[in-house]
């Protein structure tokens, strides 16, 4: 007889998007923070197996997920729990001498799924929402999408949390100081920044529509949609001297359908505009540059947002 359970700290399941398939993976924050190792180890992973497999959308939800494994458990079961676990060999991997002359190494940390959810990127639109702290593994998960969210009231991302930093360095920062919304959108480390949670997930909803279900499909026509509706001048936004600028965003949203141009990654990479946006229902991309920003010039962060 069951007296006591705490469920897993990873909610995992399927539904549907706009009509579409998707798999849902998402932390779960009242248990243990929503650490991953609160939960089955391999139940992140299955997630992201899964969706790959069936080649339907992946949309991970983030609150609190880290990568590593409980301290205490270590210290209550001993070093030796690691290479017991399904992370064993990967563990036995990283302390073998011979491995770095072996195979060689990248920039891509050896992490447990790295390459699963480095694969789905080039077979199956991946987003995800950054709903609270994203620590350790769950930054990663963050940013190694085709699509990230951050809600302002709520969402932080950084590699590790005001503790270790100030351990490290003696600087005493809060979270958002560290990570906070404003700074991920800004520097480019996450492409949206939205109020809520809510908004969040409008957001999610918005950038799939645009997108197949997989590279193995088409993506999908809006069964209603608008001709533009211009603006009387649109013809005269651009002027004739060179020296003056204008809001391309007003073109965009003069020549797309009505009401389907949506921005990605406004915060940052000024001079660039980039974008989704339907013609006649069809799903299009959108690129322009932004002359009332640094003169339209491509910067750095403009090209690595183009």
């Amino acid at each position: 007889m069951v007296t006591n359970f705490t469920p897993a700290n990873f909610v995992a399941g399927s539904a549907n998007l706009n009509g579409r398939p998707v798999i849902v993976g998402a932390d779960d924050f009242s248990v243990r923070g929503g650490h991953a190792d609160g939960a089955i180890a391999n139940k992140a992973l299955y997630t992201e197996q899964l969706a790959l497999s069936f080649r339907i959308p992946m949309v991970r939800l983030i609150d609190g997920s880290s990568g590593g494994g409980s301290v205490t458990t270590l210290l209550e079961w001993g070093m030796y729990v690691l290479f017991l676990s399904p992370f064993g060999p990967l563990v036995r991997s990283l302390l073998n001498p011979r491995r770095l002359h072996s195979k060689g190494r990248t920039y891509i940390p050896p992490l447990i799924g790295m390459d699963t959810m480095i694969a789905s990127l080039s077979e199956i639109p991946v987003v995800a929402a950054v709903l609270g702290p994203a620590v350790g593994l769950g930054a990663a998960r963050a940013v190694l999408t085709h699509f990230s969210v951050i809600a302002r009231s709520t969402g932080q991302l950084f590699a590790a949390g005001p503790p270790i930093v100030e351990h490290a360095t003696f600087e005493s920062v809060t979270k958002d100081e560290l990570g906070g919304a404003e700074i991920q959108t800004a520097n480019g480390s996450i492409d949206n920044l939205a109020p809520d949670e809510k908004t969040c997930f409008e957001q999610l909803r918005r950038f799939l529509s645009y997108l197949p279900s997989s590279t193995s499909r088409l993506p999908p026509a809006a069964a209603v949609w608008h001709a533009p509706n211009p603006p009387k001048a649109l013809h005269l936004l651009i002027p004739h001297r060179r020296q003056r600028a204008f809001n391309v965003r007003t073109v965009v949203e003069g020549v797309v359908d009505q009401k389907s141009w949506f921005e990605i990654g406004e915060g940052w990479g000024d001079g660039v505009v980039v974008g989704l946006a339907t013609l006649e229902g069809w799903p299009v991309g959108v690129l322009a540059g932004d002359c009332e920003k640094v003169g339209g010039v491509l910067t750095e962060r403009g090209t690595a947002k183009l």
